[in-house]
């Protein structure tokens, strides 16, 4: 068994490779996402902590009751969990006229051209570097 190193060493790899090492012999594994590879679109605030934090400690507390298949997410402002095979049925489609999607452009900082279902002909003035993700209404 692999030791854990302190200040010094990974905890994501080391706790990844000792739960692999107990899941193997049962037919299970786990994966490990390095928390820096994750990008964001706009400056951390302090609900951002909040709210990462809530849903960490959650997830551990249901993992240590031995809870499977499921995710931990947010309804409403309450923490639930959410069955996997709900999570993964299907895709989700997004409203481009709707005020989620503008709060999404508001938040982000991105152009406001592209807020409230813009018509296709306002997009195609936009440069690609302003519209990277090649949007269309």
């Amino acid at each position: 068994m692999r030791v854990w190193c302190g200040a010094d060493a990974d905890i994501g790899t080391y706790l990844r490779d000792t739960l692999n090492s107990h899941l193997k012999s049962m037919g299970g594994r786990c994966f490990y996402i390095d928390p820096s590879y994750i990008i964001r679109s706009c400056p951390v605030e302090p609900n951002d902590h909040i709210y990462c934090t809530r849903l960490a400690t959650d997830a551990a507390h249901v993992g240590m009751r031995g809870y499977t298949g499921v995710c931990v997410g947010a309804i409403h402002n309450a923490i639930v969990l959410l069955p996997m095979q709900m999570v993964a049925s299907g895709k989700k489609t997004l409203n481009i006229h709707g005020s989620c999607w503008g709060t999404c452009v508001s938040m982000c900082g991105m152009p406001p051209p592209l807020a409230f279902g813009c018509a296709a002909d306002d997009l195609s003035k936009l440069s690609t570097s302003m519209n990277p993700l090649h949007l269309t209404a």
